[in-house]
């Protein structure tokens, strides 16, 4: 898999000022690295169909953020070549440091694609049911109120990605907890799945234990399935041991 994007029609991104300014409308691209300093990217940028986030190889840094959503709301669209670090900010439960993850059934969780995209906390601290590039609820489905059943279309394929940091508990390296759940709560007996969930040529190394998730993805995902299309393809988890490993 390779992908590009034209910079025909996008924003360059040089600084977070500019970032701020591109607020999510249409494509861009970054043409040097910058830092988020003081908090204020509270609300997620939407990156929707055919539309491409382009780090060009340049790093995002993250510093002191509380309960930090993630860099982005995945709805559909595309991100790569970015790399983000995390010296001491802390990502909220159930989130991802590149795609935000839904707790409520209000939103969709992340869909589209990430690729070629690395995660390094040298710091700070990974909530409860996060996943390192994706937060939890990756590739289900909401229609406002609740999640819905038969939503398979809301895939997701993270490819050639990178995650090194403390293991979140609940969560996983690569997504969180509960993706790719046809029906989340389990009520009533699920009858279809939620999106296809493909994540390959990924490296995750776990620089500190946890306990009920899995190096690669959060627990439970997967659970409601009825297919047997989510994969998991030349992945490589190395690190500190962790009890209950079950994703």
């Amino acid at each position: 898999m390779q992908l590009y994007v034209c910079n025909y029609m996008s924003t360059a991104i040089s600084n977070y000022s500019d970032f701020l300014s591109w607020n999510g409308s249409g494509n861009a691209y970054l043409t040097a690295s910058f830092t988020i300093t003081d908090g204020s990217y509270t609300t997620p940028y939407s990156i929707g169909t055919s539309q491409t986030f382009d780090g060009k190889g340049f790093t995002i840094e993250i510093n002191n953020s509380t309960s930090f959503n993630g860099l982005f709301k995945l709805q559909g669209g595309t991100v790569q070549h970015l790399d983000v670090v995390n010296t001491s900010a802390s990502l909220a439960n159930g989130s991802g440091w590149i795609g935000y993850g839904i707790n409520s059934t209000a939103n969709s969780g992340a869909y589209g694609i990430v690729y070629n995209c690395g995660v390094t906390m040298n710091g700070g601290v990974i909530g409860t049911n996060c996943g390192g590039i994706v937060g939890m609820y990756a590739a289900t489905q909401s229609n406002g109120s609740s999640f819905v059943l038969g939503s398979a279309t809301n895939n997701l394929t993270i490819a050639n990605c990178r995650y090194s940091g403390p293991f979140p508990s609940g969560g996983g390296g690569i997504i969180g907890k509960f993706a790719s759940n046809g029906n989340a709560s389990n009520t009533p007996a699920p009858t279809a799945s939620g999106g296809v969930i493909s994540i390959e040529n990924c490296f995750i190394n776990i620089t500190t234990s946890g306990s009920n998730g899995g190096g690669i993805t959060g627990s439970f995902v997967g659970q409601n399935y009825t297919g047997a299309n989510n994969k998991i393809t030349r992945c490589i988890v190395q690190g500190a041991a962790s009890s209950n490993f079950n994703g």
